[in-house]
């Protein structure tokens, strides 16, 4: 960051700004477009739920607690003609059957290709962007109204995209050829889908506040150095979504199950499903942590982007502690968590571990205290003395006897406020005044 103080070079800015270098000053979590892959799956069963493709009326599609046989392999039963665009693979699943709740737990690809081609595709335009409808109403696509500059809306596509972009000559098909893969890869997030990691932990943030969609803060408060409050920054809601105890349930049931395991269904089933992420919650030797999720539930979903020429992209969005109506638990979540890790692999494997472990000292009340504007200067303080001391005694300017204990003064300590900051004397010896940051 001292580079920046006086300004730097054109070489400087053209390469932290190189896509070859990975765009080191990009600011991913407002700037970074990346397909949600499974993250997005909750949306569209949202938007399932809420526009009847899931249900009891005789127009659904399937009913919430209704078994489906996932093969990992789902065929669009209205294609005109036998062709491979008609068939849809999942090399992510197995021969099992799942309902709504199941399908979030395990990711079930098939089940929500399914709801894309014959719950959305099939209605009438404009009922058949139902998904599209509802990823608005969740923030995406558009900005979420953060206090930071430059942030990008991202892209919910729709027949209207395709337009715009065929008429650019970016696209060669309009939204005249929207066609039904579009809408069943849309429905796994997908396609041209393409979020920011903000816009995704604000999305989770609607499941975690009863259907309560905000602007997000950067700062609760602004305070003086002696901890006075000067301005407070409240919530900023934008928008309430349609949230009943039937809509709720299957969503927050299967999202729990993703870090632990779902119990058999009423209506029959496979019992203990473990979710996608139950080692990373679950089994310390298996590279995840021992979580208290009895005390802590954390709801949550895997995603592994797949993205044209790269290799696929982790996902884990969660947020705790959860309600989870299917074992009576109720809680006011607290923490919402998104992470996307590039080219990194599968969701469950590497993003959900590492949010494990954010969320772990959080819930184990094992979080390191923030320290006040004036701890740090007295921190500073010490360091600045110690480091000059120590920097007298490499020069000479200091003498010692031959045990290194000071001949001519006393050598300065760290409170152990202060060592624990910016990790013992060690560190100032090695980086000076540089510890503290």
């Amino acid at each position: 960051p001292r580079e920046f103080v006086n300004g730097i070079s054109q070489r400087q800015f053209n390469e932290l700004t190189d896509e070859a270098n990975f765009s080191p000053i990009l600011n991913r979590a407002i700037q970074g477009l990346y397909p949600p892959g499974s993250t997005f799956k909750v949306v569209t069963a949202y938007a399932a739920l809420t526009q009847g493709v899931i249900g009891a009326d005789a127009s659904s599609l399937v009913e919430a607690d209704e078994f489906y046989h996932d093969t990992g392999t789902y065929r669009y039963p209205f294609c005109v003609e036998e062709s491979d665009t008609c068939v849809f693979n999942s090399p992510y699943c197995c021969d099992r059957g799942v309902d709504l709740r199941d399908a979030i737990t395990v990711s079930s690809d098939t089940y929500f290709y399914r709801l894309g081609g014959e719950g959305f595709f099939q209605r009438p335009q404009p009922l058949d962007e139902g998904i599209q409808e509802s990823a608005r109403a969740f923030g995406l696509g558009s900005y979420t109204g953060v206090p930071l500059p430059h942030e990008r809306p991202g892209v919910v596509p729709d027949r209207e995209y395709y337009d715009y972009q065929f008429e650019r000559g970016v696209f060669l098909r309009s939204g005249d050829q929207w066609f039904a893969g579009d809408t069943v890869n849309l429905a796994i997030g997908q396609g041209n889908l393409l979020t920011t990691p903000l816009q995704v932990a604000n999305a989770y943030a609607v499941l975690a506040s009863d259907g309560k969609l905000h602007q997000p803060n950067i700062a609760t408060r602004i305070t003086d150095r002696n901890g006075q409050v000067l301005e407070e920054f409240g919530p900023r809601l934008l928008r309430e979504l349609e949230w009943t105890a039937e809509i709720a349930a299957p969503l927050l049931d299967g999202m729990n199950g993703v870090t632990a395991y779902n119990l058999p269904s009423s209506s029959g089933g496979e019992a203990l499903l473990r979710g996608t992420a139950y080692e990373a919650f679950n089994l310390p030797g298996e590279g995840g942590v021992d979580f208290p999720l009895a005390a802590w539930p954390v709801a949550g979903k895997t995603g592994t982007a797949e993205k044209q020429g790269q290799a696929d992209f982790a996902w884990f969005a969660a947020f705790g502690p959860a309600t989870w109506p299917e074992r009576g638990f109720r809680h006011d979540p607290e923490v919402v968590v998104a992470m996307v890790l590039e080219e990194a692999g599968f969701g469950g494997d590497v993003a959900a571990p590492a949010v494990a472990r954010v969320l772990l000292p959080i819930a184990t009340h094992n979080v390191e205290r923030a320290r006040t504007a004036r701890e740090v200067d007295a921190c500073y303080a010490e360091v600045k003395h110690l480091a000059s001391f120590l920097e007298g005694v490499r020069t000479g300017e200091i003498k010692v006897d031959a045990d290194g204990v000071p001949i001519s003064e006393t050598r300065p300590e760290l409170s152990e406020d202060c060592s624990e900051l910016v990790g013992g004397e060690e560190a100032v010896a090695q980086r000076g005044l540089d510890a503290l940051l």
